[in-house]
């Protein structure tokens, strides 16, 4: 019989410490952090949500406070004392202005209660798309596959690789979309954007005219143009190794200003002094 006293006292000890741990440290329950992800930041963004959360006491309970870790962050809470087993909405707004990681918490103080309620909210702003080409395109040999790259950028984010872009350009020079290089891939918190080569591939006939202007949309209202040009003398494009993309060595085009003109083998050579 006192075995059976003693262990009924020992749970009820128990139960007491145990409800005492849940009420007397976080008497909330609910959702405490929320990641809004990547969003695209082209000026300052208002991004809002609303925390659901409920007191899990037997008595209820009054909001003090809840101060934002920055000035980024605005919050609103009820004013009323909130009952047991009920509801209630915290909406905050954080405001996004740069781009990378953004992290940030509130701290809700509760009347009579020690222990704070901390909420946290992330974000990755992202700044636009931005791309550039080196006009224009040098045609290469008759049926060489010839290689060409636009450069992107963009800060912010997680160094995702871009979508693939869409090319346009003259039908003769089957242009179409090889692959991405990685040039340089920033940290999400760093001030500096992510990198890329966007390398293209055509293969000309010879013989159609390839004339052109050449454009590529990078991303929705990015799109750069290059034009097609033909070099004096044709030269063949050295192709992508495995060390990245390599820059082909082209000759002057015809017309040249700077060029020297050719010597007439007919006419005697000039006498040095």
């Amino acid at each position: 019989m006192r075995k059976l006293i003693t262990v009924g006292i020992v749970l009820g000890v128990l139960a007491a410490a145990g409800w005492w741990l849940v009420e007397g440290s976080v008497p909330i329950s609910g959702e405490r952090s929320h990641d809004f992800g990547p969003v695209d930041v082209p000026g300052v963004v208002q991004l809002k949500h609303t925390y659901v959360l409920t007191n899990r006491s037997r008595s209820p309970i009054s909001i003090a406070a809840i101060r934002p870790g920055c000035g980024c962050t605005t919050v609103d809470f009820p004013k009323d004392a909130i009952a047991p087993g009920a509801s209630f909405e915290i909406p905050i707004v954080l405001n996004l202005t740069a781009a990378g990681e953004k992290k940030t918490k509130l701290t809700m103080l509760l009347d009579g209660i020690e222990e704070p309620v901390r909420l946290f909210v992330r974000a990755v702003g992202l700044k636009p798309w931005s791309a550039e080409a080196v006009a224009p395109f040098f045609v290469p040999d008759p049926g060489m596959p010839s290689f060409f790259a636009v450069h992107v950028a963009r800060q912010g984010g997680e160094g995702d690789v871009p979508p693939v872009p869409e090319i346009r350009g003259p039908e003769v020079l089957g242009l179409v979309f090889d692959r991405w290089e990685t040039l340089y891939l920033a940290d999400a918190d760093e001030n500096a954007p992510s990198r890329w080569h966007a390398v293209f591939r055509a293969n000309w006939d010879g013989e159609s005219d390839p004339s052109g202007e050449i454009e590529v949309d990078v991303a929705p209202g990015i799109t750069v143009a290059l034009r097609v040009q033909l070099p004096r003398e044709q030269t063949s494009l050295e192709l992508p190794t495995d060390d990245g993309f390599s820059v082909p060595d082209f000759r002057l085009p015809a017309g040249n200003s700077d060029a020297s003109p050719p010597l007439d083998p007919s006419e005697p050579e000039p006498e040095s002094d």
